[in-house]
């Protein structure tokens, strides 16, 4: 069966990793006709802080080399509410 090489990271748009955020960049291995690994969970960290800013935002993306693999969703956007004001 062949192996398939998933990448997921973040991307900012508003919020600033190591502030608001940690970032990711990891590599997920699939086996081709599997259904035991056809999902994968990314632990994804928010930082909070004491800092009046507003709801801020980032995306989650994955990609792969694979043309034969589809995705589905393969970029998301994640918001943080702000909780200080």
């Amino acid at each position: 069966m062949e192996q398939i090489e998933v990448k997921c990271f973040t991307e900012l748009i508003t919020a600033m990793t190591s502030f608001d955020y940690v970032k990711i960049f990891s590599n997920e291995i699939f086996t081709s006709g599997s259904t035991d690994n056809a999902t994968r969970c990314v632990d994804i960290f928010i930082l909070d802080d004491e800092a009046l800013e507003g709801n801020q935002a980032f995306n989650v993306t994955l990609t792969t080399l694979d043309l034969d693999v589809m995705l589905g969703t393969d970029m998301t956007t994640i918001t943080i509410t702000d909780n200080d004001g």
